[in-house]
């Protein structure tokens, strides 16, 4: 199981190396985006599936690396928590717990996971969070969410501006002009 795990990862690590020669763009029509499912190796098989990590909002990103809490950053994920049917209040108590807590770690989340020790949420939240957000991008461009490979919950939270109907007009323009 082991080797055949490995093989699973290598084969991953084999697509971001050949996207890594291409452009500096990415989106979903890339060979790394297309899921493989169910390929053959040895006695077992193999599903890899990539996700780019950018598609998702930075939790990280509620509080500077100087212990301030970013008041845009702060909106947008109240916005998506108000999506995906959670309180929008989550997003303050989320921030200052953040700067309360983690001064010591320079502000961040190791994992998304810890959102538990926030009160308020619980693991059913989290679970339906967990596509959603992240902490594995780089929170120093606040900005940092790709909107080429965003789904329409991520889109919409960037701006009250961004309807889902306008959403779905990117999700749609992005299939024939990715």
């Amino acid at each position: 199981a082991y080797y055949i795990m490995r093989s699973g990862v290598s084969a991953a690590m084999g697509f971001l190396q050949m996207d890594a020669k291409d452009t500096g763009i990415d989106t979903l029509s890339e060979p790394w985006a297309q899921m493989v499912k169910d390929f053959n190796v040895g006695d077992g098989t193999v599903t890899v599936e990539i996700v780019d990590e950018a598609s998702r909002f930075n939790i990280n990103t509620l509080v500077t690396p100087q212990g301030n809490i970013n008041e845009k950053a702060m909106e947008r994920f109240g916005r998506l928590l108000k999506l995906i049917g959670l309180d929008d209040g989550l997003s303050n108590r989320t921030a200052e717990w953040l700067k309360g807590n983690r001064e010591y770690l320079v502000y961040t989340f190791m994992d998304i996971s810890e959102l538990l020790l926030v009160s308020g949420f619980t693991e059913d939240m989290l679970k339906r969070m967990e596509r959603y957000v992240t902490v594995y991008t780089d929170r120093r461009n606040t900005n940092n969410i790709n909107i080429n490979t965003a789904g329409k919950e991520v889109l919409m939270a960037l701006s009250p501006m961004l309807t889902e109907a306008i959403a779905e007009g990117i999700l749609d323009y992005r299939k024939e002009h990715p």
